[in-house]
């Protein structure tokens, strides 16, 4: 599988969400498609549009709008946003899920002690397990190095989730760190995503290994 073949992907999934025809399907693959730089204009609006008008009982719509979220490059927006639509989320993603983007943007804001206090309220009304809110605390004012590298790698082996991966993922690029490898290697045999099929052939490049068997992971 060559670079060319996933720019061949990509162009396929431009297309979709470039074609209001398309609008079903590109709603449904948007949680699936990682970081790639589209044109999202016309299925916001459509998912926003189907959201007022199910109440928010529209599954793929509401998924849709969370995945938009990972997105937004202000924490600050994405608290809002978070804030704005937690009883629509909460009809389709578990709390923890959902606080654990919001606590990743107190993070980046600096607001760690906000994110404690509400993270305690939560735990204190039952409404995070204590497995839950110890794993915030570790990670709220934590500082960013490699040992929160490997809490969140903890997390993971614990969870098996595809989202603390991604998180994982991401604190792990972040830090240069050689498990990066390893772990895209796992994400993109789960999800087959176009965009991290290019993150995991751009490490393989950075760590030289320009020979390795992509076709391994197909």
């Amino acid at each position: 599988m060559t670079e060319n073949h996933f720019l061949v992907q990509e162009l396929r999934v431009e297309k979709i969400f470039g074609d209001e025809k398309n609008i079903d399907d590109a709603i449904r693959i948007l949680p699936l498609i990682g970081d790639l730089d589209l044109d999202f204009s016309l299925v916001e609006s459509e998912i926003n549009k189907r959201i007022t008008i199910t109440l928010g009982n529209d599954y793929h719509a509401v998924i849709a709008k969370f995945a938009l979220l990972l997105r937004i490059s202000e924490p600050q927006k994405v608290v809002e946003e978070i804030e704005k639509n937690m009883d629509i989320f909460l009809k389709y993603i578990e709390l923890h899920s959902i606080y654990g983007l919001k606590v990743q943007a107190y993070n980046f804001m600096g607001k760690d002690t906000l994110a404690q206090k509400e993270c305690k309220y939560l735990y204190e009304e039952g409404k995070l397990s204590k497995e839950q809110y110890d794993y915030f605390r570790s990670i709220v004012g934590f500082e960013e190095n490699s040992d929160k590298a490997s809490i969140l790698e903890d997390k993971y082996k614990q969870s098996d989730r595809l989202e603390d991966l991604s998180i994982l993922i991401a604190s792990l690029r972040r830090f240069k760190d050689s498990r990066l490898e390893k772990y895209q290697e796992k994400y993109f045999v789960l999800t087959k995503n176009i965009s991290a099929a290019e993150e995991l052939i751009s490490t393989y490049n950075s760590n030289g290994n320009f020979d390795k068997d992509f076709e391994l992971y197909i």
